[in-house]
């Protein structure tokens, strides 16, 4: 008789020595679905996918040097991305689930085994950091424009929008906040966090004096509704 049709050596191996199915599976020269049978046969519990991957042989640095190399530069397909959507679509995790992955992930700022634990970066290492920064925006100027972001919807984005995310408009808006000192001038109210800065002359009419500094005010949330109604 084949041992794995015996249930005390099955429940020895995958109960007592932790096997997986898969190396059960192999040792025997079967597949993995005869030895799932005779397991369900003699009721023995098979692990959850949890459970399974908690008792998984640790991986050696060499193979997982070979598995970094295997997907460097690798990108999924069309199809492969819109079979993994499919796959998630409707799946909720849920809360016990949220809190475990919160827990998990706060432990791996916090723990001592992390080479940034408690330190603090010099000012020195910071503006080195920001210039490299740079040189790399200025390298690669277009890597996050356009349809090279990962937020890109096919250009849905109107042209009022993009105007106002313009560094010429947010240029303009900053100027005419400092010349009013941040002071809604209406009522008097200060905070750059509640202001807004209005076009005297119609922001869709004169094109032309969009960013002009003397064609704006600044109001705040409250009295900008009011002129607009």
């Amino acid at each position: 008789m084949r041992p794995y049709k015996n249930k005390d050596w099955l429940y020895q191996k995958y109960i007592v020595q932790k096997n997986s199915i898969h190396s059960i599976a192999k040792i025997c020269h079967v597949s993995k679905w005869a030895i799932t049978r005779w397991m369900k046969k003699y009721n023995i519990k098979i692990r959850t996918l949890t459970e399974a991957w908690k008792f998984r042989p640790p991986s050696s640095l060499e193979t997982s040097e070979k598995k970094r190399k295997a997907m460097l530069g690798h990108t999924h397909t069309e199809e492969t991305k819109q079979k993994m959507r499919k796959g998630h679509l409707g799946k909720k995790v849920s809360l016990e689930t949220r809190e475990k992955m919160s827990l998990k992930a706060k432990g791996r700022y916090r723990e001592k085994s992390n080479p940034m634990f408690g330190k603090n970066h010099t000012e020195e290492a910071k503006n080195k950091i920001t210039e490299k920064l740079k040189e790399w925006h200025k390298k690669n100027p277009d890597i996050q424009k356009g349809q090279n972001n990962h937020r890109w919807k096919g250009g849905s984005s109107t042209f009022r929008m993009m105007i106002r995310r313009s560094k010429e408009y947010k240029n303009w808006l900053k100027a005419v906040f400092r010349r009013d000192h941040y002071i809604c001038v209406k009522c008097g109210n200060r905070g750059s966090g509640n202001l807004n800065a209005h076009h005297i002359l119609s922001w869709a009419d004169y094109p032309e004096e969009r960013f002009d500094i003397e064609n704006g005010l600044t109001l705040c949330v409250n009295c900008h509704r009011e002129i607009h109604g």
